[in-house]
């Protein structure tokens, strides 16, 4: 039978394992702020760069998966001036 003691020390370890996983409000905040800049410049990436057709579909994905679509769509835009100008 565990003793006083090594319940509480227990019970401490276990609670500060759990509050080193919590996400507070500010990690939220820049993760929200990371997210909407990005999905922002996808967004306006994507206007400059694409016709209305391509431009709805880069939209679609992009708001459907925020992260990937956003990033898939910066690295595009990058990829397709880099062709453009060693062509």
């Amino acid at each position: 039978m565990l003793h006083l003691k090594e319940i509480k020390k227990k019970c401490i370890f276990i609670k500060n394992e759990i509050n080193m996983l919590m996400i507070g409000p500010i990690e939220i905040l820049l993760f929200a702020t990371l997210l909407l800049s990005l999905v922002v410049t996808a967004l306006a990436l994507a206007s400059k760069n694409k016709s209305n057709v391509g431009f709805i579909v880069w939209g679609v994905f992009i708001l459907a998966v925020p992260f990937v679509g956003a990033v898939a769509c910066i690295l595009s835009s990058l990829l397709d001036r880099k062709k453009a100008r060693t062509v």
